[in-house]
C-alpha cells in the first residue's frame, strides 16, 4: 500500500477538528500547507516505527528471511530520506 492511501483527508480531519469547522478544502492554500505539514509528520513516525519492527523481526530470522528484512529495511530508508 503507498504512503499516500496511509493518511487521508479524513483522518486529517478526525485529528485536527478546527478545520473541519471553519469548513477549510484540502485545496485551498492553508488546507493544502496543513495537510501536507501532518502528512510529512505521520510519515516520519510511521517509517520509525516499521524500522523498528524490522530490527525486532530481525533477531529472529533465518537467512533466507533475512535477506527480504533487510531489502525492506533500504527501502523503508530509502522512503525516510525523501520524505
Amino acid at each position: 500500500m503507498s504512503l499516500n492511501r496511509k493518511y487521508t483527508w479524513a483522518d486529517f480531519l478526525k485529528e485536527h477538528p478546527e478545520y473541519k469547522e471553519k469548513k477549510i478544502k484540502r485545496t485551498s492554500k492553508e488546507g493544502g500547507k496543513a495537510f501536507d505539514a501532518a502528512f510529512k509528520q505521520r510519515m516520519k513516525d510511521y517509517l520509525k516505527d516499521r524500522l523498528t519492527k524490522i530490527d525486532k523481526e530481525k533477531e529472529r530470522a533465518t537467512d533466507a528471511y533475512l535477506t527480504k528484512l533487510e531489502k525492506i529495511r533500504n527501502r523503508t530508508k530509502m522512503l525516510q530520506k525523501n520524505i
